[in-house]
């Protein structure tokens, strides 16, 4: 069983991946990676100008739970999210969509919050 100290060190880890892809279409946007002071919650943000507009928005937001369950608030993405945490032993049960209870679960790849 995971602990929660390893269950943050994943997040992070999933979070640092994704923050270091190059972006060759949007050269001027850059992520910012944060955490609230119990790290409890993970958010990535891009920020940045784009053809002369301002970009700002949530690219990843997770919230780990005390019982060890990872609330997914925002994925701003086209990447499912359960193989790469199922990979790092972090089980699909384990992550749950906040954001949508009508999604299916196929389309998002991870098991519906309820």
């Amino acid at each position: 069983m995971l602990t929660t100290t390893n269950i943050k060190a994943i997040i992070e880890s999933f979070i640092e991946e994704y923050n270091d892809l190059p972006s060759e279409d949007y050269p001027h946007l850059r992520h910012i990676h944060s955490k609230d002071e119990e790290e409890r919650h993970f958010i990535l943000t891009c920020i940045g100008w784009n053809k002369r507009r301002f970009t700002y928005y949530t690219v990843f937001h997770f919230e780990l739970r005390e019982d060890g369950i990872i609330i997914v608030h925002e994925n701003r993405t086209d990447n499912t999210l359960d193989e790469w945490f199922e990979a790092r032993g972090i089980t699909s049960d384990t992550l749950q969509a906040a954001w949508s209870l009508e999604m299916k679960e196929e389309t998002l790849g991870i098991k519906i919050f309820d």
